[in-house]
């Protein structure tokens, strides 16, 4: 088959990056093509049959949307999107669209996405993607009922088949999308998008190059040097070790920060076992290796704590729809310790921090094949073709 993939991330790294693992998997048997109008991610090669199609950049600042280079109206740059999107439609007639989190979210995109499945009409068939929980999110300005009338009208008329990548053992979407059991199209739960195994587990030898026990905070997304702050804060407040056992803690910045942001973390960790790192693409390799996680509670982050069976702190972004309950379902099945406040308090960190040391690693049974078994939802639907619409 031939895929065209459409994901855009405009604040975080989530959605880029389950739709290249997504890729990955297609194109161990598909040729794929992903639509790619974001900030760069830097991510390990996809192997196959696979080939990035650049859309003019946006990401979203603090005022909305905005183009990622300067010189361009944000009209020019949606009109420009959109009319690419559609001749790359057109250009290739694919089998399979697949679009991801549109229309539970990314509706500021609806007129590019909505190109992009004219211009692949009516051979294709076009597959919405999901994370676990799709909320309504603040960019939605929209009562709920509207909301939900909204998005079950969209998959009535542009989707043929919806994917959502979770279990119902951590979460349903029925849990968070009330007309889940009334959607007009087929729903498949694949299991969660995970990474593949890294190649090589434990702390990058640029950064610990003795090896040895260590500890990671991390935030993949923009605008979370605060939350980074405190998690060295916390380390730096942590007893040291008689017998001179100080495990570090490597902290690994999102995707967006600076060179002074690092610096800045450096400067706070005075002499405290804290190694600072840019955003690294073997990070899941080093989260294989650590004794404990301290993180937001994103999709990427969480999936990847379930592969590798780490213990966890998770701190929920309470900007984000999802996290907040993500990170309830965790902590009730004893994957996680949470700490859930707007504002960030030391002794609930402090505590997190050793209540989860003297866990033992997670135990679950928690499906992980989401990336392969979207592949087969996939492929089973295309040979059942495009659902009919008056």
């Amino acid at each position: 088959m031939r895929v065209l993939l459409h994901a855009q991330h405009l604040s975080g790294v989530g959605h880029h990056v389950r739709a290249l693992e997504l890729a990955r998997a297609l194109a161990t048997a598909h040729e794929v093509f992903m639509l790619d109008g974001g900030a760069p991610v830097p991510r390990a090669p996809i192997a196959g049959r696979f080939v990035r199609v650049a859309l003019p950049g946006l990401r979203r600042g603090p005022t909305g949307l905005e183009p990622l280079a300067g010189g361009s109206s944000l009209a020019n740059v949606l009109a420009r999107r959109t009319a690419r999107a559609h001749d790359v439609a057109v250009r290739l007639a694919p089998d399979v669209v697949l679009v991801e989190h549109y229309p539970f979210s990314k509706w500021e995109l609806e007129g590019e996405v909505l190109a992009l499945l004219d211009g692949a009409r009516p051979h294709a068939l076009a597959v919405a993607s999901v994370r676990d929980i799709p909320r309504q999110t603040r960019h939605e300005a929209v009562a709920p009922a509207a909301y939900r009338a909204r998005v079950a009208a969209t998959l009535a008329a542009r989707f043929d088949v919806l994917l959502v990548h979770g279990d119902a053992r951590v979460t349903r979407l029925a849990d968070h999308f009330a007309d889940a059991d009334a959607l007009p199209i087929p729903v498949f739960e694949t299991g969660y998008v995970v990474e593949p195994p890294p190649p090589r587990v434990g702390a990058p030898e640029a950064l610990l190059p003795r090896g040895g026990r260590y500890a990671v905070a991390s935030a993949g997304g923009d605008g979370e040097l605060a939350f980074l702050a405190a998690c060295v804060d916390a380390w730096r407040r942590r007893p040291r070790d008689p017998r001179g056992d100080d495990r570090p803690l490597l902290v690994f910045a999102g995707v967006g920060a600076t060179d002074a942001d690092l610096e800045s973390l450096r400067r706070r960790a005075g002499d405290a076992p804290v190694i600072v790192s840019p955003f690294r693409e073997d990070f899941v390799g080093a989260l294989a290796g650590a004794d404990l996680s301290i993180s937001r509670a994103g999709y990427n982050t969480c999936a990847a704590l379930l592969a590798t069976r780490r213990r966890a702190v998770l701190v929920p972004d309470p900007r984000m729809s999802d996290q907040l309950e993500r990170a309830r379902r965790f902590e009730a099945l004893a994957l996680a310790v949470v700490v859930a406040r707007d504002e960030l308090d030391a002794g609930a960190l402090d505590g997190a921090i050793e209540a989860a040391l003297g866990r033992e690693a997670p135990r679950h049974d928690v499906a992980l094949d989401g990336a392969n078994e979207a592949r087969r939802v996939i492929e089973a639907c295309r040979r059942a073709g495009p659902r009919s619409r008056a």
